[in-house]
């Protein structure tokens, strides 16, 4: 809402939507966002190598 992406959501909607894409932010400790531009292709190097 303070983003202006909708104009009201209540609670019990954020609560379902969680629940049915079994997302459960609660139980991390943090979120990591990446801000290095080059992370895909440097991430791909290493996720792509395959044992």
């Amino acid at each position: 809402m303070a983003r202006a992406i909708a104009g009201s959501i209540s609670a019990s909607t954020v609560r379902r939507w969680l629940k049915d894409d079994a997302l459960k932010p609660w139980q991390y400790r943090s979120w990591i966002f990446i801000r290095d531009p080059d992370f895909q292709p440097k991430a791909a190097r290493i996720m792509d190598k395959s044992g």
